[in-house]
């Protein structure tokens, strides 16, 4: 049986006006999670989220509570699916005054997704999503550099910060590796859950981590690099623009571990 799709806000079928406003007022955040047998790696994080972009946004925060039964109410009777929570606002016109406002949430459950861990070839581009800490729905830049790297026969995009160095992917965080130590990129970025979820699982085995600014086409000390967002923790990077990296197994291997050794959390 096909997967069914579908959006609620409020526990009730997205309106058509509610979707017209999210389509005509590109204002507001989201956040992407992975359910697997009612639980979520991340849970916690994906909340912290959503709380302190909406108080950022929108100068009110949301309630913990509702937005657990939001996600529970959508995902009945299905135990493993994507879920995407949009944050957004019915009055455009009070946003736009700097009003405090109340922010509604809409959660769309999708068909899980995992994406295959083939090695990616990637395109730099200087770019610089504003502002950078947020996951918002302000998207255009980088998937316009994303078609623009799948034109020139690339697989994605990697993103270049005029003063940092390399930054983030299009949808990603990246990583790199040398001998001993996880190095990540030492610019502005969305420091994604699978990210900080990595990095306490790497502080829990011992393996040093650093941040460094990271310059295009200057990885002679670095053994290799790899993406992850909701839907990969270690898929491995074989070239950035014409330079080609190694790919080693049994690093990848063990960021896989250290992921996994955190434990999810039930909605």
């Amino acid at each position: 049986m096909a997967f069914v799709e579908r959006s609620e806000i409020d526990g009730r079928p997205a309106s058509t006006d509610d979707l017209r406003r999210l389509a005509m007022f590109n204002y507001g955040h989201f956040t992407t999670l992975q359910v697997r047998e009612g639980h979520v790696r991340g849970l916690g994080l994906h909340l912290q989220r959503l709380q302190q972009a909406s108080l950022e946004l929108f100068g009110q925060g949301l309630g913990e509570s509702e937005l657990r039964q939001a996600m529970r109410h959508i995902l009945v009777d299905t135990p493993n699916a994507t879920l995407r929570i949009n944050v957004f606002c019915r009055d455009s016109a009070a946003v736009l005054r700097g009003e405090s406002v109340e922010p509604a949430v809409m959660v769309t459950l999708r068909a899980p997704n995992e994406t295959a861990g083939m090695p990616l070839r990637l395109r730099t581009f200087r770019y610089e999503r504003e502002p950078a800490q947020l996951k918002h729905v302000g998207t255009l830049g980088q998937l316009y550099f994303m078609r623009q790297a799948r034109l020139d026969g690339f697989d994605d995009a990697l993103f270049v910060h005029a003063s940092a160095g390399i930054s983030e992917g299009s949808i990603w965080n990246i990583g790199f590796y040398d001998a001993h130590d996880v190095i990540w990129p030492d610019a502005p970025v969305l420091h994604g859950v699978t990210q900080q979820l990595l990095e306490a699982g790497l502080r829990q085995a011992g393996v040093p981590q650093s941040r460094r600014r990271i310059e295009p086409g200057r990885f002679e000390s670095l053994r290799g690099a790899f993406a992850l967002n909701s839907s990969t923790v270690a898929q491995p990077i074989a070239q950035i623009d014409d330079v080609r990296l190694e790919i080693d197994p049994a690093w990848l291997e063990r960021l896989r571990q250290c992921y996994e050794g955190q434990p999810p959390e039930p909605i």
